[in-house]
C-alpha cells in the first residue's frame, strides 16, 4: 500500500475472534481486555512504523447487538445483561488499545468505526415516535462513543440507511420501517442521503472530533443504483463539510463483492464484481462514476 501511495487504515477487530478466546468466555469474560491488549501490543510493535491510522473495533454496537441481543451472529444469544457486559468489555479494551498504540507508535491516530443509522420518527408530530427515535439514536449511535469519547482521535462514521421508529399501544410496542417510502437496496435498506448528512452533523456537534466516513455503500447486484448512491452521499457529505463538520476522508464499501455475515455472497456491495466460480474481477460502471468524482469532484 505504501509503495502505491495509499494510506492504510488498519482495523484490529472486525467481528472475528479466535476460537480459543470465545471458548474461554470471549467478550463476556473479564479477561477479554487483557487478551486483546496483548494482541494490540504485538501488532503495534510489528507494524507501528507503517501505520498512522488505527481503528480498534469495527462497529462494536453491531457486533454486541447481533451476537448477544438479537441472536443473529455468534454466539447467538438473547441476553440483555450479557450485551451490556460485552459492550463494557469492548469499551475497556478500546481504551487500553488506545493507550498502547499511543505508547508504542509515533503520533498515531486512533479511532472507532461506528455504525450510525439515520433514525427518525415515523409520525413527525407524534411525541412518542419522536422520543423513541431519540432514545434509539442514543442507544445505537452514541452509547459506545459516549463511553470512549476521551480515547478517540477520530470517529469513523459507517452509514448505510435510515429507519423510522413508531410507538404502538399494542405488542411489540416498537415498530421500525421505511416510512418515508424511500428506494431500497438489495438488502431492503432505505437509501437516504439526506439522513446521512443530518447524522454527520449530529455526531460532530455531539463530540467535536474529526470524522472519517469509513463505510458507506449499497448492495446492488445489478449496479442500477450505485452510481447515483455514491454521488448523492458524497454530495451530502460535502454539504456537511460546508456547514462546518470536520470530515477528513471517505471510504466506499466495498472495493470488491464480499461475504456478508448472514447473507453470504448474495448481497453485492462491490465497485468490482467477483465471479465466485472463476474468481474473475470486473469493474462495474459505478466504479468509473466514483473514479470521475475522485478526479474531478462533484
Amino acid at each position: 500500500l505504501r509503495a502505491k501511495h495509499i494510506e492504510p487504515f488498519v482495523t484490529l477487530h472486525h467481528f472475528t475472534s479466535p476460537v480459543w478466546f470465545m471458548d474461554g468466555g470471549g467478550w463476556e469474560s473479564s479477561d477479554a481486555s487483557e487478551h486483546f491488549s496483548r494482541f494490540v501490543q504485538k501488532v503495534a510493535e510489528e507494524f507501528g512504523d507503517l501505520v498512522e491510522y488505527w481503528i480498534t473495533f469495527n462497529e462494536p454496537n453491531v457486533y454486541a447487538a447481533h451476537g448477544w441481543l438479537f441472536a443473529k451472529w455468534t454466539p447467538q444469544k438473547r441476553d440483555s445483561i450479557a450485551f451490556l457486559k460485552v459492550t463494557w468489555h469492548l469499551a475497556a479494551s478500546h481504551k487500553q488499545a488506545y493507550k498502547i498504540l499511543h505508547k508504542v507508535c509515533n503520533d498515531p491516530q486512533v479511532g472507532i468505526g461506528q455504525s450510525i443509522i439515520g433514525y427518525y420518527p415515523s409520525r413527525a408530530h407524534y411525541p412518542l415516535d419522536r422520543l423513541l427515535s431519540i432514545l434509539t439514536r442514543w442507544l445505537w449511535n452514541y452509547l459506545f462513543l459516549d463511553i470512549t469519547k476521551k480515547y478517540v482521535d477520530f470517529i469513523g462514521v459507517q452509514y448505510y440507511f435510515s429507519q423510522g421508529k413508531k410507538f404502538s399501544l399494542f405488542p411489540p410496542f416498537i415498530g421500525s420501517g421505511n416510512t418515508k417510502n424511500l428506494p431500497v437496496s438489495d438488502m431492503s435498506w432505505s437509501i437516504d442521503p439526506d439522513a446521512f448528512g443530518k447524522e454527520l452533523k449530529r455526531v460532530y456537534a455531539r463530540y467535536g472530533i474529526p470524522l472519517y466516513v469509513t463505510e458507506n455503500g449499497v448492495a446492488d447486484a445489478k449496479d442500477a443504483m450505485r452510481g447515483v448512491f455514491i454521488h448523492d452521499h458524497i454530495q451530502a457529505m460535502k454539504d456537511a463539510r460546508t456547514a462546518g463538520v470536520d470530515i477528513r476522508g471517505y471510504f466506499y464499501w466495498s472495493l470488491l463483492d464480499n461475504f456478508e455475515w448472514t447473507e453470504g455472497f448474495d448481497s453485492q456491495f462491490g465497485l468490482i464484481h467477483v465471479d465466485r466460480i472463476t474468481k474473475k474481477r470486473t469493474p462495474r460502471s459505478s466504479a468509473y462514476v466514483y473514479q470521475r468524482i475522485i478526479e474531478e469532484g462533484l
